[in-house]
């Protein structure tokens, strides 16, 4: 401790403080550095965006090309990719699609996962000839904000003298591009029931908004139940057999999250399914040719060429 005697002068004083401050503030540094708040917790300044996904991780992302040079499953948190391969399977390299070119990414290994330090919306995997594709879908809430915010302007009204066009043919659609302003004939004692100076004005069509095609959405809540009810509901609305029989697991594994999927039918089954892969019992989906969906333990292989007999 400092201690500051009788008989000093005031800058001698001042000094002998100051030097005590800092040493007390170095103290504390070097020591009970255990006592002192994780920093880290309390997330980043205000200046920085959070751009984590609401919810934890987002699993839409479609995967193409050839399956021997990609993942099993991709994921993200909005900050960092999770990329899942199978155990005997060697790692390609991966690159992010940007304007100027590929460019190659660096990964780190995190248990059965491969992670970027990063989010991208496009990544390619080469491994030798064979390449393979993961693209990031938009989510369903910022396509439809987008949607939303596109509204057509209104055209303004063009009088002419030109006489009206020809109907257009059967089966399609056609918009107006004049409005002609000519007087109307009236029945004799109908003109009196029209207030002085009125005008009857034709109204154009609204332009109808264009919709851009996309995936259809799969939902899961913890109001489906399990996993099993989730996926009847599904293959029931996308043209798929899926009953009580074609689930080969002993146990119904319930759903305690909420999840949506902008994907096709045996995408969005796949992601699902593949968030079963960490637990006691992980499952894999086998399609068949006759549209019928079964699921089983992902250690049982499935033919997936042959036809399964409906039930």
């Amino acid at each position: 401790m400092c201690s500051i005697t009788h008989g000093e002068t005031g800058g001698t004083m001042a000094r002998r403080s100051w030097l005590c401050a800092a040493a007390a503030v170095w103290a504390i540094s070097a020591s009970g550095c255990t006592n002192l708040p994780d920093w880290a917790l309390f997330g980043p300044l205000g200046g920085e965006p959070e751009s984590r996904v609401p919810g934890g991780y987002y699993f839409s992302w479609r995967l193409s090309g050839d399956h021997r040079a990609g993942p099993l499953q991709v994921f993200d948190d909005g900050r960092s990719t999770w990329l899942q391969f199978s155990p005997d399977q060697a790692l390609p390299a991966i690159f992010a699609r940007e304007g100027q070119g590929d460019r190659l990414l660096h990964y780190r290994r995190h248990g059965p996962y491969v992670v970027l330090d990063g989010v991208w919306p496009l990544l390619v995997l080469r491994a030798g000839s064979l390449e393979s594709r993961a693209e990031r879908m938009a989510a369903a809430g910022s396509m439809q904000g987008a949607e939303a915010g596109m509204e057509p302007a209104a055209a303004s009204p063009v009088v002419s003298n030109e006489p009206p066009t020809a109907l257009a043919p059967s089966g399609s659609l056609a918009i107006a591009s004049q409005a002609i302003a000519a007087p109307v004939e009236m029945p004799a004692g109908k003109q009196d029931a029209l207030p002085s100076g009125s005008m009857i004005e034709a109204a154009l069509p609204e332009p109808l908004p264009k919709r851009a095609s996309r995936a259809p959405i799969f939902q899961v809540s913890p109001q489906d139940g399990n996993i099993r009810l989730a996926l009847r509901r599904w293959a029931a609305s996308s043209g798929w057999t899926f009953e009580a029989e074609h689930w080969a697991v002993d146990v119904d594994i319930p759903i305690v999250g909420s999840a949506v999927f902008s994907l096709e039918f045996d995408q969005a089954v796949q992601q699902l399914l593949a968030s079963t892969e960490l637990s006691d019992r992980p499952l894999q989906p086998c399609f068949y040719a006759n549209k019928v969906l079964r699921v089983v333990p992902y250690a049982q292989n499935c033919d997936r060429s042959a036809p399964l007999e409906q039930a």
